[in-house]
């Protein structure tokens, strides 16, 4: 690919090594042989110079200038200074850590396929024409690098009637999971599988439907889920408590729900399924006068059914508990807001993936990030103090300058306004691969302006993030930016114009005319705050720093900087006291040798109570046009009364919707063991030692043995698993083969069989060979739902524990090439049902990073990899 001319006299990046491997790796452009063909600086020159290009749309010279030696200079030698000038600014933006914009701008600005916004909405109304065109759309965008949320409230519900057919409707969670197989697929340009926000409406009549589609962990793997909940529904809960004498849930039914989505015959699955969601509508329903809310058919405006709101809510409240799922979106509160000013163009159904863009229909949004950390500076003397928190002990603070530190105030502004018209710019230079989405983002030029290192910030100024102060100042630095963005917009519509649906909008007939319609978001900045060095978003740091082990043997502290700083600056730093920091789960708390004051600033996610996350939440948004990404962090021993206490303040605050997550809430208990003095307990049996130290002795291998083999596909090709078994004395050994493939892989496939027949040997079984391999990640995932392969080791486990229930069932009888398992639901669900007891769920089996293997963690409504060498992220 070109490579486009730098000029002379750029400043060098000065991000840290870790920042600019993330940069190269995941946005540098690489030759046909996969080798990298830019560094950080050609990576933020291409995006600068593809973006400061749109000014030639708005700055046209007309005449020749003669310069002070009569050397003519043209007009392409005047727009190439004017260019060069422009993405000099934007260049150094993006070098100096204060501004990034979106993953897709990165990746694709000043490449053929110049798609650079991260966030879409796409319509779906009751027609299978339009279910499907949406679904190409879908496709069309993730294959460019977006992420598109949907609402499937114009659906008919299930087991309504089609007139052209003459048949019933499956309903929208049907056509949801449609939509999931398609993104499993798809990787969003090619760098990630696509990601989506489903959402239906509160008073839709498959709403109880929808709130449990995620019970099981292999549905909707592709899914965000929310609710869009009216004012009327959240008023309506109080006063429908008086008509409820207790508060539970009908558990049993839920948990038949769970499994019944687990089963692999699609007729049996939803029979099942409706049988226990009918239970759920009965239990639900309101009976007397003056109870419940409405559930309307959206595709004739009749009432179905009434349903207790108190009770809907508890149930939501007990699922989110549970299982994360669904979320909440005050979806009034949207409509009603500077979210949307345009309401003559329609209203907002839905939001992208993260939940931060309400958008209308076929409405997009690129984002870009201002690093708040790099603002902060010293504002007085330090008055012999050797760090911030003896000057916080030492000084009264005051709202405007904190211990001695404060933000550039008038950097920060300037930084404002030259993000608006680089968000500007990209509108402008953006190509859509549907042409509706050019159509109405032309219209309302909608951007989103947000920030990044909000924690960060807090450290340096010496301020605790749950407190009165940190509220103060997340308020104070939104409001000036919220602010300065709309003097800059308004500054852009002098010479550029108003966007153009002005006249259709509340604005008409004001004096205020701004260039674009929305400016500020609060959005997720998993793998761009990484490149700037800083925390994500408006979230606390997750955990102050991990151990990285080399292959060299190194031991590797990867921590964050500004706490490594005020050690140095206070003497008492060391890799021993790091050490201990990463072992107390990169929390301060407990650790004598920390000052208390340090313990006091520099908290992590789980030390702040859900209370504190959303009241920052809440003070962001205030100052926010669009919506705030944001995950409220529960610790695992929270209640169920607990998360419906956050989201009653949430909606109470101002919100404009939340996502929680309990640490641990998707996770079960696998296989333990534990010993004592006379016997060793595992999985419910007894064992005494004598028989232990008979396991312990090694089996021979048998002469002649019969052997069953099963094929699988995981994404290394077919693998071929074939067991052998000893009349009489079980499976004593497993050969695993990887078809015609040659190299790593196959010794990796021949090594995982060796030990395993080693460990048959020494007296384990299948399922205790497979419990080790189902639910390992690595490379690309195979097929979708209860058939996903997740790697090649996991489809080895999940080939032995088919073996093992046909050998359980009698079906190995005579020797056989291979084995034919029949096609018995029973029996294919029970194998289900063993997988799922050897995994963690969703916690486990997609809380490894798809890229590196670490842990995962919940962060600005979406996971984000723990590993600061990896940069992965589902959003960005």
């Amino acid at each position: 690919m070109f490579k486009l001319k730098m000029i002379n006299g750029l400043i060098e990046p000065v991000l840290s090594d870790n920042a600019k491997y993330i940069t190269e790796s995941r946005y540098g452009i690489k030759g046909e042989d996969g080798k990298l063909t830019e560094t950080v600086k050609d990576i933020f020159w291409r995006v600068a110079y593809n973006i400061a290009k749109a000014n030639l749309n708005f700055q046209k010279t007309t005449n020749n200038f003669q310069t002070n030696n009569n050397q003519q200079i043209t007009n392409n030698q005047i727009e190439d200074q004017e260019i060069n000038a422009k993405a000099v600014t934007f260049y150094e933006m993006m070098v100096s850590q204060k501004f990034l914009p979106n993953t897709p701008c990165l990746v694709n600005a000043g490449k053929k396929m110049q798609q650079l916004s991260a966030c879409f909405v796409l319509p779906i109304d009751d027609s299978m024409e339009s279910i499907l065109t949406t679904m190409k759309d879908m496709a069309m965008i993730h294959k460019s690098g977006g992420g598109t949320g949907f609402s499937f409230s114009r659906l008919r519900p299930s087991g309504d009637y089609i007139a052209s057919s003459g048949g019933t409707t499956v309903g929208p969670v049907s056509f949801m999971q449609a939509y999931n197989d398609v993104t499993s697929q798809i990787k969003q340009g090619g760098v990630r599988r696509g990601a989506n926000m489903g959402m239906l409406s509160i008073e839709h009549p498959d709403v109880l439907r929808f709130a449990v589609v995620k019970l099981d962990e292999y549905c909707l793997t592709n899914f965000n889920i929310s609710l869009a909940v009216t004012n009327k529904f959240m008023d309506k809960i109080e006063s429908d408590k008086k008509f409820v004498s207790n508060d539970l849930i009908p558990e049993e039914v839920v948990e038949k729900i769970r499994i019944a989505e687990g089963n692999r015959d699609v007729d049996v699955r939803l029979r099942e399924i409706e049988v226990e969601v009918t239970k759920l509508y009965d239990w639900a329903k309101a009976t007397n006068e003056g109870e419940g809310y409405e559930l309307i058919n959206p595709k004739n405006g009749q009432v179905t059914i009434k349903l207790n709101a108190y009770k809907v809510f508890n149930l939501i409240t007990r699922l989110a508990w549970q299982f994360g799922d669904p979320g909440l979106v005050f979806i009034d509160r949207m409509n009603e807001s500077s979210s949307n000013p345009v309401p003559k163009l329609g209203i907002i159904e839905a939001t992208n993936p993260c939940g931060e863009q309400p958008l209308l229909p076929y409405d997009a949004c690129n984002l870009g990030s201002i690093n708040l950390s790099r603002f902060v500076i010293a504002t007085r003397q330090l008055l012999g103090k050797q760090s911030r928190g003896e000057i916080a002990t030492s000084m009264t603070p005051r709202n405007d300058v904190f211990s001695g530190f404060d933000l550039d105030w008038t950097d920060l502004a300037r930084v404002v306004h030259e993000g608006v018209e680089f968000l500007d710019n990209v509108v402008e230079v953006n190509q859509f691969p549907v042409p509706q989405i050019r159509e109405m983002v032309s219209k309302t030029r909608r951007i989103g302006l947000g920030v990044m290192g909000f924690a960060d910030m807090l450290f340096k100024l010496g301020i605790r993030y749950d407190s009165p102060d940190g509220i103060i100042w997340a308020e104070k630095v939104m409001k000036f930016i919220n602010d300065e963005s709309k003097k800059a917009t308004v500054e852009l519509a002098l010479t550029r114009g108003v966007f153009p649906a002005w006249e259709e909008s509340v604005f008409a007939g004001t004096a205020y005319r701004p260039r674009n319609m929305a400016l500020t978001t609060i959005a997720p900045t998993g793998t761009i705050s990484m490149v700037a060095d800083t925390s994500s978003g408006v979230e606390p740091m997750f955990s102050l720093g991990y151990q990285k082990n080399t292959v060299e043997g190194k031991i590797l502290y990867i921590m964050n900087q500004v706490f490594v700083e005020e050690l140095k600056k206070r003497n008492i730093y060391s890799e021993e006291l790091l050490d201990k920091v990463v072992k107390n789960g990169g929390k301060l708390n407990g650790i004598e040798e920390i000052p208390q004051d340090l313990k006091n600033i520099f908290i992590t996610a789980l030390e702040i109570s859900p209370e504190w996350h959303i009241k920052i939440q809440a003070a962001f948004q205030r100052y926010t046009d669009n919506a705030v990404s944001k995950t409220i962090n529960f610790p695992k021993e929270a209640t169920v009364e607990d998360v419906r206490t956050a989201y009653l303040l949430a909606y109470s605050l101002g919100t404009k919707g939340i996502t929680i997550y309990r640490s641990g809430s998707r996770k079960k208990e696998v296989i333990q063991t534990v010993k004592n003095n006379q016997e060793t307990i595992t999985n419910n049996q007894t064992i005494t030692n004598d028989q232990l130290r008979k396991l312990q002795t090694k089996k021979k291998t048998p002469e002649a043995a019969r052997g069953v083999r099963l094929q699988k596909s995981c994404d290394a090709g077919k693998v071929y698993i074939s067991v052998f078994f000893e009349d009489g004395d079980g499976p004593v050994e497993i050969f695993v083969n990887l078809g015609k493939s040659g190299g790593y892989m196959a010794g990796s496939a021949e090594v995982t069989g060796r030990l395993a027949s080693l460990a048959l040997k020494y007296g384990a079984n299948l399922e205790e060979v497979a419990d080790e391999l189902v639910g390992i990640s690595c490379g690309q995932k195979i097929g979708f739902g209860n058939n996903m392969i997740l790697s090649m080791f996991d489809a080895v486990g999940k080939a032995l524990l088919e073996i093992a229930k046909g050998d359980q069932l009698d079906l190995l009888e005579g020797e056989k090439d291979r084995l034919e398992l029949p096609k018995n639901n029973e029996i294919k669900t029970d194998i289900l049902q063993i997988v799922r007891t050897k995994l963690a769920d969703l916690e486990s089996k997609f809380s490894s990073c798809p890229d590196c293997g670490s842990p995962l963690y919940a962060e600005e409504g979406c996971f984000k990899c723990s590993n600061s060498y990896c940069g992965y992220s589902k959003c960005s």
